[in-house]
């Protein structure tokens, strides 16, 4: 896994570089992203990702998501299935 900063505005770039990344332009790599053994990885698929996970799946008064979480420590993954109404007067949203 390898990731990169992309501040989008000054305020971010000193944020970043407050932080210990004043080479926000570079390559992380995953010993940059993870420093420890008690950590956890989360993902929501907004599009079909292969055969890990669907997409959004819309309904007629809400949408059905998947989600994976991994936890090191446990050596635990999840797969969770979740369908979010809209229905409820909190949830109300215009698609």
């Amino acid at each position: 896994m390898q990731a990169r900063l992309y501040p989008e505005n000054e305020e971010q770039v000193k944020r970043c570089i407050e932080m210990g990344h004043a080479d926000y332009k570079a390559k992380l790599l995953l010993e940059d992203l993870v420093k420890g053994d008690d950590c956890m990885f989360t993902a929501t698929a907004i599009t079909d990702c292969g055969v890990m996970l669907n997409g959004l799946w819309y309904l007629g008064g809400g949408v059905r998501s998947h989600t994976i979480i991994a936890r090191y420590a446990t050596g635990t993954v999840r797969f969770v299935d979740t369908v979010h109404s809209f229905d409820r007067e909190h949830m109300q949203v215009k698609l």
